[in-house]
């Protein structure tokens, strides 16, 4: 049990990490190029291409969530955090070990 707390933990951390040095830096790239959080804003295409990108260079799945809110009912004005939802789920495809047809068959010398 101490083992999966402290993946969680590790988890939880490059999490964060990755949020803070690379959200302001994907925010300034896509902004030069015209594309920014309000209209028009970044095609998910764009997102799970840098996902993909990130995911074969360090070899984890990188998820993509989207944070589901609700307006509040005392303040119009504002929302209110309900959840997260899945949206993409990326698998390294660089490096990847895979099994062939020839696996099986002794070698031929």
């Amino acid at each position: 049990m101490r083992d999966e707390e402290e993946l969680n933990n590790l988890q939880q951390d490059v999490e964060e990490q990755i949020t803070a040095e690379f959200h302001e830096k994907f925010c300034y790239v896509f902004g030069r190029h015209g594309l920014g959080y309000s209209d028009p804003s970044v095609p998910l295409a764009v997102w799970m291409g840098v996902a993909q990108a990130m995911a074969d260079a360090s070899g984890y799945a990188i998820a993509i969530q989207v944070t589901k809110v609700k307006p509040d009912d005392e303040k119009p004005d504002t929302s209110r955090f309900i959840g997260y939802r899945q949206v993409a789920v990326l698998d390294p495809l660089l490096f990847v070990e895979t099994e062939t047809a020839d696996t099986d068959k002794p070698n031929s010398r």
